[in-house]
């Protein structure tokens, strides 16, 4: 579903960030896992990292079996530099 990083300019690893899962879904589960990601920043400078693989927190959603409907949740990142993001995130869950 989502996924969170923090590059240095020269695109090496600053810190993987910690998240945590404040709000869970109602109509699901969110498993969090540190694994490899693609970065996605809109500008430079850091936007030339966007083609090299890093480390980084990845946020996998699982409906109740026969959900359908939306869904959201919320997590707070820490970025271990003082910066701290509260994010909602949204799902459209479609049936099978």
């Amino acid at each position: 579903m989502s996924q969170s990083y923090n590059l240095n300019p020269d695109c090496s690893l600053l810190t993987v960030p910690n998240e945590k899962i404040t709000q869970p879904p109602l109509h699901g589960s969110v498993q969090v896992v540190k694994g490899t990601v693609f970065s996605h920043y809109k500008s430079p400078p850091l936007s030339k990292c966007n083609s090299r693989p890093v480390v980084g927190v990845v946020e996998y959603y699982t409906s109740k079996p026969g959900y359908a409907g939306t869904d959201s949740y919320r997590a707070r990142i820490s970025y271990g530099n003082g910066r701290i993001d509260d994010v909602t995130i949204n799902i459209n869950v479609i049936a099978d």
